[in-house]
């Protein structure tokens, strides 16, 4: 089965736009062919208990054909790429577990955080957010008012939130 990413396409049918979700505790549901996947104990319990990056790299590599483990700019990435037949494939999610030079906006060097960053498609993003920011200056964060440090929070990639 491919993918589906929470705004319920494909990867591969979608624009290069992220989301960053600064996390301690994941309350991520996957979809799978258009339907919520809540009913699953895995996922019954990350409602009350912390999910580590492990398990969701293991639900996702484990439920999902087709997707595989990378490391990019020093960053644990999956991607869909059927028969393996790009070198990476199709962006799907990345975790920021640690602040760099370029992408310190949310903080992630706080003990037990990190960031989940899922693509979705441009109608998506507009939906939630309503327009597209300028990019930002090197170094900088694209201005949207969110508070990236702000935990448990959907919001904009604080980097690459203008990419379209």
């Amino acid at each position: 089965m491919a993918p589906m990413v929470p705004d319920g396409t494909v990867p591969g049918d979608r624009s290069d736009i992220d989301l960053g979700i600064v996390l301690t505790e994941s309350r991520c549901q996957w979809t799978s062919r258009g339907k919520k996947r809540s009913e699953t104990s895995m996922e019954r319990s990350t409602m009350r208990e912390q999910m580590t990056i492990e398990q969701i790299f293991f639900h996702v590599l484990t439920t999902f054909d087709d997707v595989v483990e990378t490391t990019n700019w020093g960053e644990r990435a999956l991607f869909y790429n059927p028969g393996r037949l790009l070198s990476k494939g199709v962006y799907l999610l990345t975790v920021k577990e640690k602040d760099g030079v370029n992408d310190r906006a949310s903080h992630v060097d706080r003990p037990g955080v990190f960031r989940l960053n899922l693509g979705i498609t441009k109608t998506s993003y507009l939906e939630r957010f309503h327009a597209i920011p300028a990019r930002p200056t090197e170094g900088g964060t694209v201005d949207t008012g969110h508070d990236f440090t702000r935990i448990d929070t959907i919001m904009p990639h604080p980097v690459n939130g203008w990419m379209c």
